[in-house]
């Protein structure tokens, strides 16, 4: 991913903040945002260039700006059908364990889905 993107940004929930900030050290061209308010998140969902994020509602953020998304979704048929993205260019990764934590899901599972995503994308250029 980080050979992909040039810069990437990590938002989270507060209670997630000390893990996000371990991301961010680990993953070059990463930072941890601190976000005080859903304003602030709308301000850098809106600036992203792709938005990576489970299903939160960032994923509906997301939307409003009709920015590319990969999803990030524990199978759960009746969320999932209710709260899916609305994204234009979008890919969900799902692992097949119901209601696996996504804390639990394999980075090759998410790779794997987001050169999906790339693939989507660069077929979309070409329109």
């Amino acid at each position: 991913l980080a050979k992909d993107i040039p810069s990437i940004i990590i938002i989270a929930a507060p209670a997630e903040k000390e893990r996000a900030i371990q991301i961010a050290e680990a993953v070059t061209n990463a930072a941890y945002l601190e976000t005080k308010s859903i304003i602030e998140v709308y301000s850098v969902v809106k600036k992203a260039t792709l938005v990576i994020s489970p299903d939160t509602s960032i994923v509906h953020i997301d939307a409003a700006f009709d920015k590319p998304l990969l999803g990030l979704y524990s199978k759960n048929i009746l969320n999932n059908a209710k709260f899916h993205p609305l994204s234009t260019v979008y890919e969900v990764a799902m692992d097949e364990r119901i209601d696996l934590p996504i804390a639990e899901m394999s980075v090759s599972l998410v790779l794997e889905n987001y050169q999906k995503l790339k693939k989507r994308l660069q077929s979309f250029e070409k329109l």
